[in-house]
């Protein structure tokens, strides 16, 4: 049994587990430089899935990661999905680009979020961090 705490990081969580990932196909969301989703997929680089599926809003904020996945496990093959969670038909067209890359989807990693966003609307009519943190992910997974 694995020992895991308040300090464990990613690495050490994909030394032990990275066997479950190896040619497995990896969608994560929120993975942007310098944020826990980028961290979270540099990790699991390491462990050589098939794919890493990269959703977030900005693409420039990705490159990076998905250039340090190239380097550290040249056999996976990462790709960008942009997507905005508290748009509702963005979620859909997101979900459709993910399955133009891969028809299967092992491990779904629901990573973004926002925290302390002034209140407002989506684009959907929904509170944009209800939609953003909840909806837009639940929207996606049914997909």
């Amino acid at each position: 049994m694995s020992n895991f705490g308040f300090d464990t990081e990613g690495k050490s969580v994909v030394e032990r587990w990275g066997s479950l990932i190896e040619g497995k196909v990896v969608v994560l969301t929120g993975a942007s430089e310098g944020g826990l989703g980028g961290a979270t997929a540099l990790a699991l680089a390491s462990a050589r899935p098939s794919h890493l599926v990269l959703l977030a809003r900005t693409e420039n904020k990705a490159r990076n990661v998905i250039s340090l996945i190239k380097e550290i496990s040249p056999e996976t093959q990462p790709a960008f999905v942009h997507i905005e969670l508290d748009d509702l038909d963005s979620v859909r067209r997101a979900a459709a680009d993910v399955l133009s890359i891969t028809s299967k989807i092992n491990v779904l990693i629901n990573n973004a979020g926002v925290m302390t966003i002034p209140w407002s609307k989506s684009k959907s009519g929904l509170e944009r961090a209800l939609a953003i943190n909840h909806l837009g992910h639940s929207s996606l997974r049914n997909c």
